[in-house]
């Protein structure tokens, strides 16, 4: 690496290191366009309503507020949608997931852990379901054998979908009673839902703290920040005005971005990585995963590039527009785009093949060292260079598809050699020195950039090791919208320091968005499992297995031997047994349920191929599933395991009155700390193509279980490990 290369891979992240680990947030003066008709608020809609126009032709549930389909927090910042599709919270029979893949996660019957109890892996290694279904190469923790989101025949998306509307927790205490117009008014009664979280070991990621919670668990904010409002106005491609400038507020600080609008507030929690998305109004605070959002960003991605397969995304019969604008609008590509970089005199322009700018910045360097550094105009790698980082591309882990086939989209993180974001360091741009405090203020305004604003990743490298927040830039996109595209120019009018702290209301009531499952079943069963200290130790299997067991109940004392592997995983070897004392019972367990006809059948389904036995599975289950104990718990999750895997291959199949995720709820109520169950949920929404609702079951499963226990939980911050890898730039530098 040369020493330009050097200084623009180091600069940044020591600015980030070195000027204030955390920022201070403060009170931002000024107005803020509506979300609705601010500056690129509905590109990204449109391109899910091009995703849902492919999407295969299966029936969709028939619950409204069911999120199969691929949901998206757009590069604006607001919630868009598309059509539910898959089974909703009371999905059933033909309402279950079309697509599903027998391979994903949700597993078969036959995948059940009952067959590894006597395997040697360790708690560490993923659910023997996703283990043993894996195909195609895929990694089973990943579960990312997934099925493409289809819409409703011929219906159009929704302008206001209930699945992706934020559900408010019901729970009276947590109300926050009237709305306030500015989320600095503090709103009453919704601070006590959890008392002293900080006791109990919950995280920022908690979703269901209140704004009171959430700061008492994030880290002191110390430092300056920073208040920044900008003009915005739009041109079309011929340079003629669109429509009035508006105005844009931005909170600056080392450790988050806010963002306002008149209805909305908007905070990228960089230190945590969570957005908290805040209704002023309603009084309310979501809480979402950096993780979840990118997710779906990359299914997007994915969906409507055919696994980045397609160079014209469609954009009705006789139109199309490049791939390039889709990436830019994700903020994912799968190769880097070829583009010309030149900076000088304080100007950086950003330019593809053939001349068209598609990014621009002007900075004030006039008293900066070396401000006549120019970097020249020479290209970024080509493709084909770029491609040659690894011995597996990301254009090798993107399986090409067939959406009108209902295909699945199969990538498998683990086989990508480099990120599908910009590296750090691989532009060339040679800017003068800044002090690190203002290099810190501009690298934190590029990673908003990448969250916020439609920008290719590659075009936003060029503003990596700026000396400081440009005094402009511009930025053009094409979309549905836009389809001849338009010029976004961002003039900054005003700069002010303003005093520390991140300045969320006290009392904020917590929001979810997605499925009602979470906050009308999820939520309340963590929250009653923490208050209460529920959990769930051996010998309360041991105590449940030995009463069926002494009335000959053989097929409940196995199903609570399998509850306790939805704790804790495969049994160990026998040599440690001892730690688990149920795993030692099996083997005389099973012995005695010889000649037990439920029970030879029972095991029978378990141990036999994957793939099968899901019907009667289903059936098999029926007596047990009015259970109220763990062996009900270990039914239902058997149950809705096999519905998800029967309707997988047969839609129509699974039987009307039975909803896996109902079924998987009922047993998080009986047994909030089985870590397994909520790592089934989760990966199951994921399949769906719903990450915002499965990160939101991971986080709230996590908030259940005792600091480094996260049992088979630890597979989601292995996804998000993988994700972070893969896009890192929506990220701070760990």
């Amino acid at each position: 690496m040369d020493n330009v290369a050097m200084k623009r891979f180091l600069t940044p992240l020591a600015a980030l290191v070195f000027a204030a680990p955390v920022w201070a947030q403060d009170e931002a003066a000024g107005s803020a366009t509506d979300a609705t008709d601010g500056p690129a608020q509905s590109d990204i809609a449109d391109l899910l309503e091009l995703l849902d126009a492919d999407a295969a032709e299966t029936s969709a549930g028939d619950d409204e507020d069911a999120a199969g389909g691929l949901s998206l927090r757009g590069d604006d910042g607001s919630e868009l949608e598309i059509p539910a599709a898959g089974p909703g919270d009371e999905a059933s029979g033909g309402d279950a997931p079309a697509d599903a893949p027998e391979d994903s996660g949700s597993g078969s019957a036959a995948a059940e852990t009952g067959d590894a109890q006597d395997a040697s892996e360790n708690d560490s290694e993923p659910a023997e379901d996703s283990a043993d279904d894996s195909v195609d190469g895929t990694d089973p923790a990943d579960e990312t054998a997934e099925i493409e989101a289809p819409g409703p025949d011929g219906e159009a998306p929704a302008e206001d979908a209930a699945e992706d509307a934020p559900r408010t927790s019901t729970n009276a205490e947590e109300e926050s009673g009237t709305g306030t117009a500015d989320d600095s008014d503090p709103v009453d009664g919704a601070e006590t839902a959890i008392a002293e979280p900080s006791a109990l070991a919950l995280t920022p990621a908690t979703p269901f703290l209140t704004s009171t919670q959430y700061l008492e668990l994030r880290p002191e904010s110390t430092g300056e920040a920073l208040q920044l409002v900008w003009s915005v106005r739009r041109e079309n491609a011929e340079g003629e005005t669109l429509g009035d400038a508006a105005t844009r507020t931005l909170v600056i600080a080392p450790g988050f971005v806010r963002d306002e609008s008149p209805n909305s507030v908007s905070v990228y929690d960089f230190l945590t990585s969570r957005h908290l998305e805040i209704d002023p109004d309603a009084g309310t605070m979501t809480n979402i995963a950096f993780a979840a959002e990118v997710r779906r960003r990359l299914d997007t991605y994915l969906g409507l590039s055919q696994g980045g397969r397609l160079s014209d995304i469609p954009l009705g019969p006789d139109r199309s527009f490049h791939r390039f604008w889709l990436e830019a609008a994700m903020g994912i590509r799968r190769e880097p785009a070829a583009l010309t970089r030149a900076y000088g005199d304080g100007v950086l322009t950003v330019e593809r093949n053939g001349g068209e700018t598609v990014l621009s910045a002007r900075f004030d360097v006039g008293d900066l060292a070396g401000a006549d550094a120019d970097a020249g105009n020479a290209p970024e790698s080509t493709e084909a260079e770029a491609d040659q980082t690894g011995p597996v591309s990301i254009s090798d882990a993107a399986r090409p598809v067939d959406l009108s086939s209902g295909e699945s989209v199969v990538f498998d993180l683990s086989q990508a050699a480099s990120p599908i974001n910009l590296q750090a360091g691989d532009a060339a741009i040679n800017y003068p020195d800044g002090n690190p405090a203002e290099q810190a203020q501009a690298e934190l305004l590029r990673r908003w950039m990448r969250h916020a604003l439609p920008v290719h990743p590659d075009a936003l490298g060029a503003l990596e090791g700026a000396p400081r927040i440009p005094e402009e830039f511009a930025f053009f996109v094409v979309s549905p919208e836009s389809p001849d595209g338009r010029r976004e120019i961002w003039t900054l009018q005003s700069v002010d320091a303003v005093e520390p702290g991140l300045r969320l209301a006290p009392g904020l009531a917590p929001a979810y968005t997605g499925r009602d499952l979470i906050a009308d079943r999820l939520v309340p069963a963590a929250r009653s499992a923490i208050e209460d200290g529920y959990s769930a130790d051996q010998q309360r299997f041991l105590d449940e297995l030995e009463a069926h067991r002494a009335r000959g109940d053989f097929v409940r004392a196995y199903l609570v031997s399998l509850q306790e592997l939805n704790h804790n995983g495969a049994c160990p070897p026998a040599a440690q047994s001892a730690l688990r004392p149920v795993c030692a019972e099996v083997s005389g367990l099973i012995a005695a349920g010889l000649g037990d006809s439920a029970f030879e059948q029972l095991f029978g389904l378990i141990a036999g191929p994957v793939g099968t036995g899901n019907e009667q599975m289903v059936e098999a289950m029926a007596p047990y599933r009015g259970d109220d104990n763990l062996a009900g718990a270990a039914a239902r999750v058997l149950t809705a395991k096999a519905l998800l895997a029967w309707a997988a291959r047969d839609p129509e199949g699974p039987p009307g009155d039975l909803s896996p995720f109902d079924l998987f709820a009922e047993a998080i109520e009986l047994d909030p700390a089985a870590s397994g169950v909520w790592w089934e949920t989760g990966n199951a929404l994921l399949v769906l193509r719903d990450p915002l609702s499965g990160w939101t079951v991971f986080d709230t499963g996590r908030s259940v279980l005792p600091e480094g226990e996260a049992g088979l939980l630890q597979q989601a911050a292995v996804l998000e490990d993988r994700l972070r890898t893969l896009a890192p730039e929506f990220f701070l530098p760990r």
